[in-house]
């Protein structure tokens, strides 16, 4: 039995085979939920924090970790923050002066998208709404 390095989808975990499903690293149906979630949360997240919450997500520069914490990579690329989705708390300068900043966000809207073990914790009600 050969062992195979297939690419995997960041969400179900199933084998991805499009160029485009590897390239955002989900497959078609797990972006369409987290694109229903950023959608949903116009109304609850300021544009300019949605919209660069939402550029990070596609960059896959918001990543799980290990239950509702993620890495955020920083906008220059050079610095790692950790997110806690659950507390709405990241480790980059604005999270260390209390402000909830684009990473916290775009780890609410992949927690609530179902990225990852969503039945095991409250998904956000004060940053994202629940996926459907």
């Amino acid at each position: 039995m050969t062992e195979t390095n297939a690419p995997e989808c960041e969400r179900c975990h199933r084998a991805l085979t499009s160029a485009a499903s590897i390239a955002r690293g989900r497959g078609r149906a797990c972006q369409a939920k987290v694109d229903a979630v950023a959608a949903a949360a116009v109304d609850v997240i300021p544009a300019p924090a949605l919209a660069k919450a939402v550029a990070a997500i596609g960059a896959r520069a918001i990543t799980h970790r290990t239950r509702a914490l993620y890495w955020a990579v920083s906008s220059n690329g050079k610095q790692t923050y950790e997110v806690d989705a659950r507390a709405g708390s990241c480790t980059c300068p604005a999270g260390r002066h209390g402000r909830r900043c684009y990473h916290v966000y775009g780890a609410a809207i992949l927690a609530a998208a179902g990225q990852h073990e969503r039945p095991r914790y409250h998904v956000y009600g004060d940053i994202v709404p629940a996926a459907a």
